[in-house]
């Protein structure tokens, strides 16, 4: 066998098969325990709430996903496969901006 990195993937698979759907609900799970933890636990830096546009653009990247062959459909100029690279990138733009113009928030006053 080839040094390839499919050659490696079918090797894994076989040795420890995952379904589809079980990666899906693993993934989910821990999306939405992020999405928890950034409710619970608010930054302490300013864009604190830039996290949720990345959240929206990682759902829309999964929802593209799961409706890959419908949005190809629509009007056979993209299939929602390249659509989610786009929402991927977004949310990575997102990323790279919140930590760009982020800045320590100065704790609340104390009030004796």
């Amino acid at each position: 066998m080839g040094r390839d990195a499919g050659g490696w993937l079918r090797i894994r698979v076989q040795r420890d098969p995952l379904s589809a759907g079980e990666l899906g609900i693993a993934g989910a799970v821990s999306v939405v325990m992020l999405f928890v933890l950034a409710l619970l636990y608010p930054s302490r830096y300013t864009r604190g709430s830039d996290i949720y546009g990345v959240f929206t653009a990682y759902v829309a990247a999964k929802v593209l996903e799961t409706f890959d062959h419908e949005i190809l459909a629509l009007g056979h100029l993209m299939s929602g496969h390249s659509l989610k690279h786009v929402a991927a990138a977004l949310g990575s733009v997102l990323v790279l901006r919140m930590l760009w113009l982020r800045r320590l928030q100065r704790p609340a006053e104390a009030v004796h």
